[in-house]
Order: structure tokens, then sequence, then C-alpha cells
């Protein structure tokens, strides 16, 4: 009996000493982990003071030139710059967003007031300033992007777009902070004009004691010290007297300390007689741009583009291309592969009349190649490959590889079309530009077939922004500004708003004015 308690007592000192280490262990382990808390917490609530602090500190803004904003744009450490009706933000907390390598990337280091205003990834708005034709849709757009850069991620505003202008005293009147979507102010003082937006909103502005002299020339307004508008209207300086010229000269003098020249005008003859107000141009001249303005920053070509070759080439119908076929010595010789049109002028022994590929000149060859039928009519007239073999694919790159070799170098002038196509839905999927074997890309928009291959590949190829519309019926996704797959599944238009069917009007115009049309797209089969 006694050694039966020894072992229970035995056991029990054992369970009781396990109990308690075990208890002195999860105190221990929660302790350690309420401190890791409590270092997280710190940690997290320093960073948020960090931020906010950074957020309050006081930013001295500027002005940026169109070249000088560029190279804020995310890379090789660089913040991140966004303007957005000329006010600059910085994004770089965003980067996620906006940096190299990241969806929204092409709005960086420039005004991308445009492409917002039409959620457009196209370069022609991203490089566009004009916002003269934006509708009451892209408008109102283009304010909810102003408040959510202000407003809602209060990013912080680091300065103003500056911008060359060459004007007439007409064309400044709008430059008044209230008659131009980017509420710029100017003032014109002695032949110049000065950009006084960022610095002097609380003299020239709106509420200004000077609103009067905004988008005006009140060089003689100033001289004066008066505010009459015959001063304004007229604003020479001829019969000043002595004094008034001092006066003028120091106005100018403050002028030229405080805010940039944006323009250089021509003074008025010294004359009593008034010019007509469009023969006084005001050259601009911005601070900071080259010579040859910005204007010129692309002119080699887009940018992200290896060339501009793209805009000299031109579509091609199997009629138009026949044109080209060697018959009048004057017309270069063409022919199609693949659908891309080569000029093989440079070879015209064997492709002019009399050489051994005449009946190859102005045609598509592609079908009768990959069949190693250039004799035969029927192949030569036929643009459908849907029935080679892999075989004959194959043989069909091994020769245009031999083509296209440096032994060559026929320039590629264009794309053949078939103008004359009618696809349903399920017809139009292949066309993406990767499941066709002419890689050809077509977009359906409100009943009509665009083939964007020339022109569009960047944007509706594979890895191109709108990639997603290649070979569908993108006409809801346009309406709605949507990249959502419901509506593209659903490109029915029947429940879309008026101001939607806006925005699909304003799409129509531009595929219209850039893409060719190649056909029609009639409705889905039944089921």
């Amino acid at each position: 009996m006694l050694e039966f308690l020894i072992n229970n007592d035995s056991n029990l000192f054992v369970g009781a000493g396990v109990a308690v280490a075990a208890v002195m262990a999860v105190k221990y382990m929660n302790a350690r982990a309420d401190a890791a808390q409590q270092r997280a917490y710190e940690a997290a609530k320093a960073r948020q003071e960090a931020l906010k602090a950074e957020r309050e500190k006081p930013i001295k803004r500027r002005f940026f030139t169109p070249e000088e904003l560029l190279p804020f744009n995310g890379e090789d450490g660089q913040p991140i710059y966004i303007a957005v009706l000329d006010e600059v933000y910085d994004v770089s907390r965003k980067r996620d967003f906006y940096g190299p390598g990241e969806g929204y990337h092409l709005f960086a280091g420039r005004d991308a007031s445009r492409a917002l205003a039409k959620m457009s990834f196209e370069q022609e708005d991203l490089d566009s300033e004009d916002l003269s034709d934006l509708s009451f849709m892209d408008k109102e757009t283009l304010q909810d992007w102003v408040t959510k850069f202000s407003v809602y991620n209060s990013y912080p505003n680091v300065g103003r777009v500056l911008r060359r202008r060459d004007l007439t005293l007409e064309q400044l009147k709008p430059f008044n902070g209230v008659d131009n979507p980017r509420k710029i102010v100017y003032v014109a003082v002695n032949g110049n004009i000065y950009d006084v937006t960022l610095d002097g909103m609380n003299h020239y502005g709106p509420d200004g004691g000077y609103k009067q002299f905004a988008g005006r020339d009140c060089s003689r307004s100033l001289a004066c010290m008066s505010f009459v508008d015959e001063y304004l209207d007229n604003p020479t300086v001829d019969g000043l007297t002595e004094q008034q010229q001092e006066t003028l000269n120091k106005w100018e003098e403050k002028f030229q300390e405080k805010y940039p020249v944006v323009g250089k005008g021509v003074v008025f003859a010294r004359s009593q007689r008034k010019p007509p107000l469009n023969s006084i141009l005001i050259m601009g001249n911005a601070v900071g741009t080259p010579p040859s303005g910005p204007s010129a920053l692309f002119s080699s070509g887009r940018r992200g583009s290896a060339t501009d070759a793209t805009s000299s080439r031109r579509h091609f119908t199997v009629e138009q291309l026949a044109a080209f076929n060697g018959d009048d010595s004057k017309q270069p010789i063409y022919i199609s592969v693949k659908s891309d049109v080569y000029d093989v002028s440079a070879s015209r022994n064997e492709y002019g009349p009399s050489g051994r590929f005449a009946a190859l000149a102005g045609r598509d060859i592609t079908k009768a190649v990959a069949t190693n039928g250039l004799d035969d009519e029927k192949e030569l007239a036929s643009l459908d490959l849907s029935n080679l073999t892999p075989e004959q694919f194959q043989t069909l790159d091994e020769w245009l590889d031999k083509f296209q070799s440096d032994e060559h170098k026929y320039a590629n002038v264009g794309r053949l079309v078939d103008s004359n196509l009618h696809l349903t839905p399920e017809d139009l999927l292949p066309f993406n530009g990767a499941d066709n074997p002419r890689k050809m890309i077509l977009v359906g928009v409100n009943g009509v077939l665009y083939d964007v291959t020339l022109n569009g590949s960047e944007f509706y190829g594979l890895d191109g922004m709108y990639g997603q519309f290649a070979g569908r019926d993108a006409s809801r996704a346009l309406a709605c500004m949507s990249l959502e797959a419901e509506t593209l599944d659903d490109p029915t238009l029947d429940q879309i708003t008026p101001e939607q069917r806006k925005t699909l009007d304003d799409w129509i115009k531009r595929f219209e004015g850039k893409y060719a049309v190649v056909g029609k797209l009639s409705a889905a089969r039944r089921k």
C-alpha cells in the first residue's frame, strides 16, 4: 500500500511539474506574442506618423515644361509625377499602379488629362494636350479624376505644367482662369506673356484685385495705374509720359522676378492707330523648352515604338493590290504574303511582265506558296488558308524566311484586307492576332468589323491595353468604358444610357477615322 502511495505521489508531482511548465511556457509565448504585436503596432504607428509628416511638410511648388516632366516616370529611382489639368501630382506612393511595368505607367511623366478624360491608352490621346473636343461625359470623367487625385488620394501637388504658346491678343482672352479647362491665367506685359497661375492666382484669378488683367495685355493699364477698359482694349504704349514709362518698367521687373515668361510679343508699332487684334502675334518661347518646341518630342515615332514606319504603310484591297502588277513601268510591283504587302520592284526582272514570276505580281501568294502551286490560278485567287496542313504551313514559313532575308530586304508597304467579310461572334474569335495564320486582328463595333492589325496592334494585340477586344464585339465594352468580361460576353446595346451611346459614337468615329472597315458582324448563331 505504501509503495502504491509513493508511486502515486511521484506521478502527481511529475504531472504538477508538467502543468506548471506548460503554464509558464504559454505565458512566455503569450508575452512574446504580445511584445511582437506591440512592436508591430509601434512600427505601423511610426510609419503612419512619418507619412503624415511627409504629407504635411511644406512643398515648394514649381513649374514643369512637358520636357522637364518626362523624367519623373519612376524609372531609375525617380519619383512619379502625373499632371491632370496641368496640376502636377506626386503619385510615387502608388508605384504599384503607375510605376515601370505597371498598368498605368504610360500616364507617368506627362499631362494625362485627355487620356484620362477619354479613358484611353491611345498614344495620340496621351501625346495631345487638346481638350476642346471633349464630350460632356469626358469632362465629367476628367473631373472625377481630379477629385480622385486631389481629395480621395490626397497626392502632393508639386507644381504646374508650363506650356509654350503662340497667341494673338484675341486668343489670349480665354486664359483668364475661368474660360479654359486648365484654369490657366496669363497676363501680357510689354509684349511678354507671363503665366501667373501658380504664384499669382490670388491677385489675377477670378477673385483677385487685378482680375481685369487676366487674359489681357495690361501694359498701358499698369503704366497709367488705371483699370479703365479703353486701356485694356488698346494696350499700346505709345504716348506714355516718362513717369508712366518708369512705372511700367518697375511693373515689368516685378513680373520678371516672380513669373515665368511663356511667350514673346511683337510690340505695337509706334503709332496711335490701333492695329488689328489678329496681327498682334505673341511668339511663344517657354522657359526651358528647346527651340524645336514640345511638338518635336515624338516626331520620330510613337513613344515605345521602334519606328514611325507604320504611318507610311497603308491598306490594300485585293482589287487595289492588283494594280501593282508591273504592267505600268512607272508603278512599283507589290505582292502579298500572309497579308503583309511587300515592294518587290527591285526584282522587276523576276516579277515584271517578262519575269518568271510575273503571275505573282499584284497578288496574295500565300496559299500558292504553301501548296507549291505558283502556277495554279485557283490557288493564287484564294485567300482561304483554313484547309492547309501543318506541313504546308511549314513550307510557307520556310519560304517566307528566305523571302525576308537580308539578300532581298523587300520593304513592307502595308497590309492586305478582305473587305467583304461576314462573321458571327463565334467566327470572329480566332481573329485575335494569334489564332489565325495571317495574324489578323479584327474588332467588332456596332455591327461593323474593323481590321486593326496595321495601325492598332500595339493596343489590340496580345500584349496591348485593349487586348481583350481582339476578336470580339467590343460595342458594349466601349460604350460602358469597361474591360470586364461580362460586357464582352454580352455586347448587346439595349440597356445603355444616352451618355453611353454618345461614348460609343465617339469610339465609332475614332475607328472609322483610323481603321479599315472589312465587313459586317452578324448576330450569334442560335444554339
